[in-house]
């Protein structure tokens, strides 16, 4: 429980006081899981210490780690020689499945090898690709703008899922990036014609025991009125710490100004907005959770406020955990 909510540090107290804990593999794999969910190279560490105790792996362990190794940019040999031992039966007599291929295709697409990785599933893998596993490239292929590639891993993705509504949405926003509307418009049609809609995003912030759910631009909160005059504050705060709106990150055919207000209506914007104006412990940890994955731009904007608040930000996204402080994210800009 502690591990999904993010709260590493009471995970270990409990995994390591547990006197259970280094008999049960159920144990190992819950710990490596909340570490690997947040791409903390602690789990490499604790694997040693598994196999010191003389517990075998198992398949999820091997994805743990593996998922560990993709969201952390320095461990990309690391991984890629887990899959090895893997592959070659050398270390672990764990079978290579098609979520530890995912794994290795997130590992080298988040790497920037978007052409290895490209190769790999469509000649390397020991076992068929899904859809999740093209998709993997789709994410990365639009994070380093190679559109090309991400055009045609997200036509597999719709060949092996017609209703994989992630891989029509990325491919729209791939033609918008380009300035392409009339092609961005010719996805959204034909997401019209097959049923299938884009789920709307928000974001939560739970005060004092309830739990308050945010839309981009949205009005309906009771304090709306004090939301929106410290977001105004916070974005005053923010350009004068050096803060410039990422209006790229806008996939519409505005004009710059209702880019950057756009940018400021964010749904975990609003949510920090409505968690300082609410909080009575001026220092206390801000949590959101944001059922999607967090923009580059609120990324940028929550680094900056952990500082200019001076005081810790934790948001979940659909993606892992963010922890901002000291005008940083622990996940070194890299999810």
């Amino acid at each position: 429980m502690y591990g999904r909510c993010g709260a590493l540090d009471h995970a270990a107290g409990i995994f390591f006081t547990s006197s259970s804990a280094p008999a049960n593999l159920v144990s190992w794999n819950s710990m490596l899981a909340a570490f690997a969910q947040q791409g903390h190279p602690a789990a490499l560490w604790l694997f040693s210490h598994m196999l010191l105790a003389g517990i075998s792996p198992d398949a999820i362990t091997l994805t743990s780690l593996l998922a560990t190794c993709a969201r952390h940019p320095a461990l990309l040999k690391t991984g890629c020689s887990l899959y090895a031992a893997m592959l070659h039966g050398t270390d672990f007599a764990v079978p290579v499945s098609t979520q530890h291929c995912g794994c290795i295709v997130d590992l080298l697409a988040r790497s920037g090898y978007l052409g290895y990785a490209e190769r790999f599933i469509t000649s390397m893998m020991p076992c068929a690709p899904d859809d999740i596993v093209w998709m993997s490239l789709v994410g990365a292929c639009r994070n380093y703008g190679d559109w090309e590639r991400g055009r045609r891993a997200a036509q597999r993705v719709m060949e092996l899922n017609p209703a994989y509504v992630g891989a029509y949405i990325l491919m729209s926003n791939m033609y918008a990036a380009q300035g392409r509307w009339d092609d961005a418009a010719g996805v959204r049609e034909l997401m019209a014609r097959r049923g299938l809609a884009k789920e709307a995003g928000w974001s939560s912030i739970e005060v004092r025991n309830k739990v308050h759910v945010f839309t981009a631009k949205d009005c309906s909160h009771p304090k709306s009125e004090a939301i929106y005059a410290e977001l105004h504050r916070l974005a005053l705060l923010l350009k004068g710490a050096g803060y410039v709106p990422n209006t790229s990150l806008v996939l519409q055919d505005v004009e710059e100004e209702l880019k950057e207000q756009l940018l400021f209506c964010h749904s975990e914007k609003l949510a920090i907005a409505f968690g300082v104006v609410s909080s009575t412990k001026p220092r206390s940890t801000l949590r959101i959770i944001k059922n999607l994955r967090m923009c580059g731009d609120c990324h940028n904007a929550f680094k900056l406020l952990s500082s200019i608040l001076e005081r810790e930000i934790v948001v979940r996204d659909t993606k892992r955990f963010h922890h901002f402080l000291h005008g940083r994210c622990h996940c070194g800009d890299y999810w």
